[in-house]
């Protein structure tokens, strides 16, 4: 999550610089193109973000259910046995 953080920010960051010299160069750098590619970047590192997000909620989703289970499960033993347990 961090590092998806961090791409939106360093995208953000280089098309701020673009409107900065696209505003200092009258209009004139970066060609349209240019600025498009930067935007599109940020676009990317933002839906990078919402999938990884995503896939938090459905690992959280699954550890919450696995937990249930578990609370639910019940061990038992032979009545008349002797349960022994083995280290390897």
């Amino acid at each position: 999550m961090l590092q998806t953080q961090a791409t939106i920010e360093e995208a953000r960051s280089q098309l701020a610089r673009l409107r900065h010299v696209h505003e200092l160069s009258g209009g004139k750098v970066p060609d349209a193109a240019g600025y498009r590619r930067r935007r599109s970047a940020l676009k990317r590192a933002q839906a990078d973000e919402a999938n990884t997000k995503a896939t938090v909620a459905q690992a959280r989703a699954s550890l919450h259910a696995n937990e249930t289970d578990l609370a639910k499960a019940v061990i038992r033993a032979p009545i008349n046995g002797i349960v022994f347990e083995t280290h390897g």
